[in-house]
C-alpha cells in the first residue's frame, strides 16, 4: 500500500516523468532536493513517518 501511495504521490504531486520503479532511487528518479524536501514534510503530515536528511 505505501509503493501505490508513494508511487501516486511522486508521479502526481511531484511530476516524476515516467514508470516509477520501486526499486531505483530518488536520484536516478531525477527528484530535486526541494521536492525531497517538501515530500519529507508530506510525509510527516499525512503518515507520520520522519524521513532522515542525509549529508
Amino acid at each position: 500500500m505505501f509503493i501505490e501511495y508513494l508511487t501516486n504521490l511522486l508521479g502526481n504531486v511531484y511530476k516524476v516523468p515516467g514508470t516509477i520503479d520501486p526499486e531505483k532511487s530518488f536520484l536516478d528518479l531525477k527528484v530535486d532536493s526541494l521536492s525531497l524536501a517538501e515530500l519529507g514534510a508530506q510525509l510527516t503530515d499525512d503518515l507520520g513517518i520522519e524521513v532522515a536528511e542525509e549529508t
